[in-house]
C-alpha cells in the first residue's frame, strides 16, 4: 500500500543554462517553464568586468593591460554563454594564468580559454541536435 502524503502539496524546480541539452522525457513532464534570456553582448560585457574584478582580484592574479582592451571581443565571443559558463571560464584563465604565466592573465591564455569554452557549448549542443 501507498502510505498517504505528509505534504499535498509539493513543487520541483529545475534550472538550466540549455534546456535544450535535456531529454524530451524530461521536459514533457514539467508543468510550467519560464524563459530567462542568455545575456545580450553589454551584459556579458559588464558581467565579465565585474567577474574580471572580484575573481582575479580574490585570486591573487594581475590581469595585463591587453587583456583589459579586449573585454569588448571577449564578450562576443562569448555568444550564447549564461552568466554561470561566464564564471567558469574566468575560474579556468585564472588557473591557466598561475599554472603558464606566473599569475598574470595575458591576452593569449584569456582567448585560448575562450575558445576551449566556446567549443566545449557547441560539442554540447551537437549532441542534443543528433
Amino acid at each position: 500500500a501507498i502510505p498517504e502524503p505528509t505534504h499535498k502539496k509539493m513543487m520541483f524546480v529545475f534550472a538550466t543554462n540549455h534546456p535544450e541539452v535535456i531529454d524530451n522525457a524530461v521536459l514533457s513532464r514539467i508543468g510550467r517553464q519560464i524563459k530567462f534570456d542568455l545575456p545580450a553582448i553589454i551584459e556579458r560585457t559588464k558581467i565579465l568586468n565585474l567577474y574580471f574584478k572580484k575573481l582575479l582580484q580574490d585570486a591573487g592574479v594581475k590581469v595585463s593591460n591587453n587583456v583589459l582592451d579586449k573585454m569588448g571581443t571577449f564578450a562576443d565571443q562569448m555568444d550564447g554563454f549564461s552568466p554561470r559558463q561566464i564564471e567558469t571560464t574566468i575560474e579556468l584563465m585564472i588557473k591557466k594564468a598561475r599554472y603558464k604565466t606566473n599569475s598574470v592573465l595575458t591576452p593569449e591564455v584569456a582567448n585560448k580559454v575562450i575558445g576551449l569554452k566556446v567549443k566545449e557549448l557547441k560539442d554540447q549542443l551537437a549532441i542534443k541536435a543528433k
